[in-house]
């Protein structure tokens, strides 16, 4: 009789701690992980139920016969907690706390406020820190805050620390939720003005340094992350939320599941990026997530970019190259090759058609068409120069000097 391996996993999902029940894709598993009242989740990839002793022994009665059950890792991570499988921004609750009640009360609401509009885990952390950041500055209780707290802020902490306006916007969006807990209408929105957006072009990389950059990665993992972010115009978080399931090799098909503001989309999978991910899934054989780093876990952003900005720099490449440079090279190239704008919209998850028509300002295919009017100039000279038997006519390029 075979033997069939069931893994257990302590993940963070959901505002709680939940015991993942990992396997290899086998149907037979799945009757028997909603028997015991298990739920799917398509972000984490897996079958889970909360955290506790009775669900602990339901999973363990379920798997009894005919199942090997791999629990050594998981048991070692349940006796960390609280601390070690909460998100990033609960962790940062608890290492910033302060001996405030009544900013605490008011930061504890927030986050509540947030989690319950379904806010992004990524957004709910940057948000927190910056309220955090906001409090500590002011020195103020939260019912003492008012509109010149909010403008000291922006001037003599965002501005005067030199912080983007990205981040100046995002820090007075967090303050505008912040006014629907207090109570006193500290922050008029007529009267609280966000700076306007740089409207900055997006670092393109040409073919030829993509592939410059590809072969300066050995490790058939890596490789295969910084093809995808380019074959399929991804994200890096979408990238590294694909499931195995995901993949559709016989239509040829990445499907996308709660990309950026919870998108769902479906992206094109060439015949060469295909053969890349197979040749990858022979040699890793992931499980659920299609990437995955030490012991299983989930791979992190921060790996990816040191992955690129090692590459890049092995390659030459003087540009500064993010992960999300191969998403706006991959947009650019298709509308160098002549794909329609709504096309690459839907391609890419975007909206508004707004969103893509800023790499209609960095392809080259038209642009290229258009003629310096300096090399108009001088061959309309050198033409009349001709005409009047004029000898060495091209040395209109050079200084008095050298003609002499």
């Amino acid at each position: 009789m075979l033997i069939k391996t069931i893994t257990l996993d302590l993940r963070y999902h959901r505002n709680q701690n939940n015991i993942f029940i990992l396997f290899a894709q086998d149907w037979e598993v799945i009757p028997i992980c909603r028997s015991i009242g298990a739920k799917w989740s398509q972000s984490k990839c897996g079958w889970y139920l909360p955290l506790n002793r009775d669900n602990y022994k339901k999973i363990k009665a379920a798997f009894g016969v005919g199942y090997k059950l791999e629990i050594e890792q998981f048991m070692q991570d349940a006796k960390k907690l609280p601390y070690s499988h909460q998100t990033k921004v609960d962790k940062f609750a608890v290492l910033t706390k302060r001996e405030v009640p009544e900013v605490d009360a008011v930061l504890d609401l927030f986050l509540r406020k947030m989690r319950a509009a379904r806010y992004a885990e990524s957004t709910i952390s940057t948000y927190y820190a910056m309220i955090k950041g906001f409090f500590y500055f002011i020195k103020k209780q939260p019912n003492e805050v008012t509109l010149s707290d909010v403008e000291e802020f922006s001037a003599d902490w965002v501005y005067k620390n030199h912080y983007s306006r990205s981040y100046h916007r995002q820090a007075l969006s967090a303050l505008r939720i912040l006014q629907q807990i207090l109570p006193q209408s500290f922050l008029p929105s007529e009267k609280l003005v966000s700076p306007k957006r740089l409207q900055a072009l997006p670092t393109v990389l040409s073919p030829e340094e993509i592939l410059d950059l590809l072969r300066q990665i050995d490790n058939i993992k890596h490789r295969t992350l910084v093809s995808m972010m380019y074959g399929a115009g991804l994200r890096v978080g979408e990238l590294l939320n694909l499931c195995v399931s995901n993949i559709d090799f016989d239509r040829l098909e990445i499907h996308i599941h709660r990309g950026k503001g919870n998108k769902w989309r479906v992206v094109s999978l060439g015949e060469q990026l295909a053969m890349l991910i197979r040749q990858y899934m022979r040699e890793y054989t992931p499980r659920q997530l299609l990437f995955y780093g030490a012991n299983g876990a989930s791979y992190t952003q921060t790996s990816v970019r040191a992955i690129v900005h090692k590459a890049a720099k092995n390659a030459g490449i003087t540009k500064r190259v993010t992960p999300h440079s191969f998403r706006h090279s991959y947009a650019t190239h298709l509308l160098e090759q002549g794909v329609d704008l709504r096309h690459v919209q839907m391609l890419l998850g975007h909206s508004r058609p707004e969103t893509t028509q800023i790499y209609t300002h960095v392809t080259k295919k038209e642009l290229l068409k258009v003629r310096s009017p300096f090399d108009t100039m001088i061959s309309r000279a050198n033409n009349i120069s001709l005409k009047n038997g004029t000898q060495n006519s091209q040395n209109i390029l050079l200084s008095r000097d050298s003609i002499r």
